[in-house]
């Protein structure tokens, strides 16, 4: 289109009345957008002040009652009921662990302690310090180291020694989130002769996010089996042996040798509820719950008046007014609901639950793990092998619904301090090929040219 020289000076003329009509409104609105992102930036400064206020609160309290621990635990006199409960939540078709006739005909002459009995250790953790301001409080479980010197025998007393728990903060790489390493129980177990018969340690990770449960970029569905893959299952499960009186010399073992697996599952919903792992299903959260609970114990059949739990109907959901505790309910990120939460075992019972969290779903104990692979090394040994040493590490979820299996291989053999001690790799992998937990166990078998020395580590406290 032909345009005159005319025109085009009126196009300028409006172009440059245009945006000088224009530029105080983009001034104001830049002005409001600067306003409305200091405003955020000054929120958003608030906030991480309160959380870091509250953490350094949480971790000088913590800190405290880690110093307070040190010293003498709890003891007792151990029975033979006490050594066949502790070796029953681990061991049920052994006699030599839970049968006191049969082990009475052993080179021990009766029970002995099977590994990880433990008495009197004062574990401390964060929790007890913690409030809402610290935010949701991401808890990993990497492992436990014991270490034990003489069996525990029935008639024996027992009592710990506890060193200070420590509280360690890491440097994390996650916008300004913390998170530290919590040594929550570091101590001996000391006999009546006041000698060493095990220490131990036990480590948590904890990583607390100020805006609540960090949600999972990676889940995984449950796992489905073939009938092929069920069949492979039962036949491993039958190959599990227990060595028993049959005694495994220290000449015999080769490096490379395997242990017979040990299988768990396939898993469900169940298994949650009936094996080792710190309670039944979760009940309500909060303070609430509990006087629910203790309203409902108390309540009588209706004669000579209304116990006290009756008097006051409880109706508490939250366990201070107001507040949603990152325990009690749990945020989905996206949608924005929240959920019922579990405590620690929510990540256990539900799916849903784990992966707001931030797992890829519910999945199994860790103490599920830690048995069935300490159960590999006491099955192979026989009744007259002793275990030494277990470090035992967790690093990814076995999930609920999946089947996994405890192998173990001999990487070394070596005579130190008149013991014959053997080494061995133990893992715990699933269906998917995944391997979930790995130890490091140290065993001392009998010779055919001497009989093995008991190592004592004697000590004055």
């Amino acid at each position: 289109m032909h345009m005159n020289k005319k025109d085009m000076n009126r196009r300028g003329f409006l172009k440059a009345g245009s945006v000088a009509l224009a530029a105080p409104l983009f001034l104001k609105a830049s002005r409001l957008f600067s306003l409305a992102t200091a405003k955020a930036a000054t929120t958003v400064q608030k906030v991480t002040d309160v959380y870091n206020k509250a953490i350094d609160r949480m971790v000088e309290e913590t800190r405290k009652r880690m110093a307070k621990a040190v010293g003498w635990g709890s003891g007792k006199l151990v029975t033979s009921q006490d050594l066949i409960n502790n070796a029953s939540s681990s061991v049920t078709y052994n006699p030599f662990w839970i049968n006191e006739g049969y082990a009475a005909g052993t080179r021990w002459a009766g029970l002995i302690a099977y590994p990880m009995y433990s008495v009197g250790g004062n574990m401390i953790t964060t929790v007890d310090s913690e409030t809402p301001d610290c935010g949701f409080d991401l808890q990993l479980w990497p492992g436990q180291d014991w270490e034990f010197y003489q069996p525990i025998r029935v008639n024996d007393t027992v009592r710990a020694w506890n060193r200070a728990p420590q509280l360690i903060e890491q440097k994390l790489d996650r916008g300004g989130v913390r998170g530290f390493v919590n040594v929550e129980g570091d101590y001996d177990i000391i006999n009546q002769r006041n000698e060493i018969v095990t220490s131990t340690k036990n480590y948590t990770v904890r990583i607390f996010y100020p805006s609540g449960a960090p949600g999972s970029k990676f889940t995984l569905e449950r796992y489905g089996f073939t009938a092929a893959e069920i069949i492979y299952l039962d036949k491993l499960a039958r190959k599990t042996a227990v060595r028993g009186a049959e005694i495994r010399y220290w000449e015999d073992v080769k490096v490379g040798d395997m242990l017979n697996p040990i299988v768990i599952g396939p898993t469900n919903f169940q298994d949650i509820a009936t094996q080792g792992g710190g309670g039944a299903a979760p009940a309500g959260a909060g303070a609430g719950a509990a006087m629910a609970g203790a309203a409902m114990g108390g309540m009588g059949g209706g004669r000579g008046g209304a116990a006290p739990q009756e008097q006051k109907p409880v109706a508490q959901l939250l366990e201070k007014e107001g507040v949603i505790g990152s325990r009690e309910y749990v945020q989905d990120k996206t949608s924005g609901f929240y959920y019922k939460g579990g405590g620690d075992t929510l990540r256990h019972w539900d799916d849903y639950g784990a992966r707001i969290e931030g797992e890829p779903g519910a999945f199994l104990w860790g103490l599920m793990s830690i048995k069935s692979m300490l159960r590999c090394v006491t099955n192979w040994i026989g009744n007259d092998g002793f275990v030494r040493k277990y470090n035992w590490r967790h690093m990814t979820r076995t999930l609920v619904g999946d089947a996994a299996f405890s192998q173990g291989k001999v990487v070394n053999k070596r005579n130190e301090n008149g013991e014959y001690l053997v080494d061995i790799y133990v893992w715990h992998s699933d269906m998917r090929g995944y391997i979930n937990d790995a130890a490091v166990a140290t065993v001392a078998l009998p010779t055919k040219t001497k009989p093995s020395a008991d190592f004592k580590k004697v000590v004055n406290y």
